[in-house]
């Protein structure tokens, strides 16, 4: 057949038989090729399951992981340390409570003491050396000594009484509002003592005998507060009731005085010799709740004197106003009771008062055979205000610590995460075969550091490697995760061998070390057009190169994209030779060949040294075919597989049959001339 150009559309009579010597059928079996084991998988790395697996878990940031990490520490330990700082301040707290509240308990037993002691030591005396009940008025006169003598020690009580069997009684009491004093002689003084004598005759009236402070009689200038005629039955009254049923004194419970309409109680005892005869000691409850209002210490602090059952002896807050502006009767708190018959023994509770939470001590107290309970309530809020504000700074200040400490974390987590960050879009970069954008990049950070270190030897190290093997499969490694080895698979592939025409003359007139240079800069403009249409530079063998394309069946036109690439390789050749002129350097002119067929894509060679390459008739035939140029005296030459591959998308020149070495039968020969967007448009 003549060498004219045709139609790629139309083959020759001997296309069909010459292409399937060519280019075996897709289910052949290659050739056995030495070296070359049955087609295997790649070995999967361990690392590329778990990577996969990583890929569908929730993700965060290392900067947030830090972040995270740090703030729950710090939260925790925040936490930790006012929950001890509350529980210290809560053991501190009831330790301090129950320090005062023993001071407390101590200072008002000694007052209470203080006040009915002297009381209690009088009734003992009475009771043992009573005065002689002949001569009512002596009685009288002898109990205001007395009286006078515990003005010191027990203000608090008002007055002293005695009764007999018969129901008659002597009272000694001392004015109210009038203290004693000393004036002359013959001067009328005002009265600070009456004496009171009475019995259970209604009809008699009670006789009453005025005293001034120095104990003579007076009737001048008499005191407003005169008591009225009583005419009682002391018989009747509870105090000389509740003497005569003991031996031991006894306490009443709170009661309304007839004479001034103030509450108080009575401790009473008999006398030893006579049991009929009772001495008793009137108790002012406003008295003895004004003694114990001025020993408070705290503000709000109560305290109380109750007997067991209840009644209530003595109360700081004093007695309550009624409406007509007289006493009302004070009353005890049903909290302080119910927490005394719990527990009858001396302890703190705190307690829901009526007027609040208090912290309650309750201790009881004997005066003399006579049982008393004293409790002391102050209001949780005087206790806790100061361990309330020292909690309150303290989470202050564990607040701003722990704003400072977020500040810290934010930035040491950045000076560890930003680093790692770009450290990991570094690797990213690496193994998408991209420059990192900076490479150079520094850590106080010590095993950052050495991770810097390590990303720029696996960037050198990546680099090198895809030197020396073909860049998609290098990247297909890595997209992969697996480790390669031994074996490879079919795949239709179109293989090109390249030569430099006249290069055996050129290498005897140049020295090595120029040549080496001039084929670097040679093999650059091949291996670029190579790369760039996704080919795969198989290796330099002197001054020729090998490369081969894959053929996928979903990407159809990549066989025409192969010859575009090996006519602008040519171009790009032609346009490096004019600069070796211009240099005064030999030119290389170059010529192609390139087939296309079923071939063995994988690893050949040991385990410990592998090589990326491709076996199989399909090579022989391209290698071939490129000796062909000479020949033909043709620069690019192709098979019909290659034509028939590339379409219409390439203008090709049959050049007829020719035999390749090594094949069974001839070769349909074609001359790639140019692509097809390169055609003359039709004359008119």
């Amino acid at each position: 057949m003549s060498a004219t150009c045709r139609s790629p559309g139309t083959p020759p009579t001997c296309c069909t038989p010459c292409r399937t010597r060519c280019a075996p059928p897709l289910d052949a079996s290659p050739p056995a090729v030495e070296g070359m084991g049955l087609p295997m998988p790649l070995r999967r790395s361990p690392l590329s399951g778990r990577s996969r697996a990583r890929t569908a878990d929730v993700t965060i940031s290392l900067r947030t992981a830090i972040g995270l990490a740090f703030t729950l520490i710090l939260l925790l330990s925040s936490g930790a340390l006012v929950w001890l700082n509350g529980e210290a301040s809560a053991r501190l707290l009831r330790k301090q409570v129950d320090q005062q509240f023993d001071i407390l308990i101590s200072g008002v037993t000694s007052q209470v003491a203080l006040q009915l002691d002297g009381a209690d030591a009088v009734l003992n005396t009475l009771s043992v050396d009573p005065p002689p009940p002949s001569d009512p008025e002596t009685q009288g006169r002898l109990l205001v000594r007395v009286l006078a003598n515990l003005v010191a020690t027990s203000p608090s009580v008002q007055s002293l009484v005695t009764a007999s069997a018969d129901g008659r009684y002597v009272i000694a009491r001392r004015v109210i509002g009038m203290p004693p004093q000393a004036g002359d002689g013959d001067v009328a003084r005002p009265a600070a003592y009456v004496v009171q004598i009475g019995g259970p005759d209604p009809a008699a009236r009670d006789r009453y005998v005025f005293l001034d402070a120095t104990f003579h009689t007076t009737t001048a200038a008499m005191p407003a507060a005169v008591p009225a005629a009583m005419g009682m039955d002391a018989r009747r009254r509870p105090w000389y009731r509740m003497a005569v049923a003991t031996e031991r004194a006894v306490a009443t419970p709170a009661y309304r005085f007839k004479d001034d309409n103030g509450f108080g109680f009575t401790l009473s005892r008999r006398a030893q010799d006579d049991a009929d005869l009772v001495f008793g000691a009137d108790v002012s409850l406003a008295a003895l709740s004004g003694a114990l209002k001025r020993g408070l210490v705290f503000d709000g602090e109560r305290v109380v004197v109750f007997t067991p059952d209840g009644a209530l002896v003595g109360d700081s807050a004093g007695p309550a106003p009624s409406a007509s502006g007289v006493s009302a009767s004070p009353k005890l708190d049903d909290a302080i009771l119910a927490a005394y018959r719990r527990d009858p023994s001396g302890h703190s509770v705190e307690l829901q008062a009526a007027d609040g939470p208090v912290y309650a001590e309750l201790a009881p107290l004997a005066i003399n055979g006579a049982q008393l309970v004293i409790a002391s309530t102050v209001p949780v809020a005087v206790f806790e205000a100061p361990v309330t504000r020292l909690l309150v700074w303290s989470l202050v200040i564990q607040a701003a610590i722990v704003g400072v400490a977020f500040v810290l974390v934010h930035a040491a987590s950045r000076s560890i995460s930003h680093p790692i960050h770009a450290l990991a879009a570094d690797v990213e970069a690496i193994i998408r075969f991209r420059t990192p954008e900076r490479m150079a990049r520094h850590s106080h950070i010590r095993e950052i550091r050495r991770l810097l270190g390590a990303v720029d030897t696996l960037a050198l190290t990546l680099r090198s490697f895809s030197t020396y093997l073909p860049a998609p499969f290098v990247r297909g490694i890595v997209d992969r995760g697996e480790i390669p080895t031994v074996g490879g698979k079919r795949e239709t592939v179109i293989v090109m061998f390249s030569d430099i025409d006249g290069f055996t003359r050129i290498s005897e007139t140049l020295p090595p070390d120029e040549i080496l240079p001039q084929l670097s800069r040679y093999f650059g403009e091949i291996s670029d057009e190579i790369r760039l249409s996704e080919g795969t530079l198989d290796k330099f063998m002197g001054d020729g190169v090998m490369a081969f394309w894959t053929l996928p069946a979903d990407v159809p036109d990549r066989a025409a994209e192969v010859c575009r690439a090996v006519l602008r390789a040519g171009r790009r050749i032609d346009a490096l030779n004019v600069t070796f002129a211009a240099e005064g350097r030999p030119v290389l002119p170059t010529r192609f060949g390139l087939h296309a067929g079923e071939a063995m894509v994988g690893s050949v060679g040991t385990a410990h040294r592998l090589n990326y390459t491709v076996l199989g008739h399909a090579v022989n035939v391209a290698s071939r075919v490129e000796q062909l140029n000479k020949r033909f005296g043709t620069r690019v030459l192709v098979t019909a597989a290659v034509r028939d591959a590339a379409g219409d998308a390439a203008l090709f020149r049959h050049l007829g049959e020719a035999e390749v070495r090594g094949a069974t039968g001839s070769v349909h020969i074609f001359e790639l001339v140019a692509d097809a967007a390169d055609r003359p448009a039709p004359a008119r």
